[in-house]
């Protein structure tokens, strides 16, 4: 596949066993995939690499209108339903795959360093050991109009419904009804990992967290440089 390419998915695709796309060269997705609202259904069912449908969506990709289904289960960090580290745009996907990493798991993406992830939702279990997120295991860019559900679990730190970690960038208008369970979990994030810059707009919990240092809507907060505007939650 030229991962710098065009694509239009066409029909429906359960491709089984799967390498995600540019692991082999280690080359991030510059192109545009448009899944068309089809879905792909595939399987990752041991690995120690990072990845998901997608190795890494790099700087100028774009990954839109896409549904993916299965499971994923590796040792390694950043993994994702659509894709191990996000550069680039990802928009109106919609994952129901089963995450198990270790670090840096995300329902969408393990980790988020740029661009955004936009009009997402992801129905599927995230779990792992520590940054584990419904939608992103560390998120550094922008997240708007995304939804989890499932379960959402971690035997260590920073564990979230939306956000396991968050680094930078802003949320807004999203929402999760996710089961949230670890050390510093969060309804929406597990913790704020930074003291300024970051803000989180009109967006809510109402699922279940539990565990050590559990919060409705976040889990840890450092310093106090991020702001909240029309944020709730209504969980237990």
């Amino acid at each position: 596949i030229d991962m710098s390419g065009t694509y239009l998915l066409s029909e429906d695709l359960n491709v089984g066993t799967w390498t995600p796309l540019g692991l082999g060269t280690s080359t991030p997705f510059t192109g545009t995939f448009d899944g068309n609202d089809k879905k792909i259904t595939y399987s990752i069912p041991s690995s120690s690499n990072s990845g998901g449908l997608f190795y890494q969506n790099g700087t100028g990709g774009e990954i839109k209108n896409l549904r993916v289904a299965g499971s994923v289960t590796s040792s390694a960090v950043s993994v994702g339903g659509i894709t191990g580290t996000n550069y680039g745009k990802i928009s109106c996907c919609t994952s129901s795959v089963n995450v198990a990493g270790y670090q840096y798991a995300g329902g969408i993406a393990g980790l988020s360093e740029t661009g955004t992830i936009s009009q997402c939702v992801s129905t599927g279990n995230v779990s792992g050991f520590e940054h584990i997120g419904g939608i992103v295991g560390i998120n550094k860019a922008n997240i708007d109009r995304c939804y989890s559900s499932g379960t959402i679990s971690g035997t260590g730190n920073c564990i979230g419904g939306i956000i396991g970690e968050w680094q930078g960038g802003s949320v807004d208008q999203c929402y999760s009804t996710a089961t949230v369970s670890g050390t510093y979990p969060g309804g929406i994030i597990g913790t704020v990992a930074v003291s300024t810059g970051l803000s989180c707009t009109n967006s809510y919990a109402r699922g279940k967290v539990s565990g050590t240092y559990a919060g409705g809507f976040i889990g840890y907060r450092y310093g106090g440089g991020a702001t909240f505007t029309n944020c709730y939650a209504t969980g237990t």
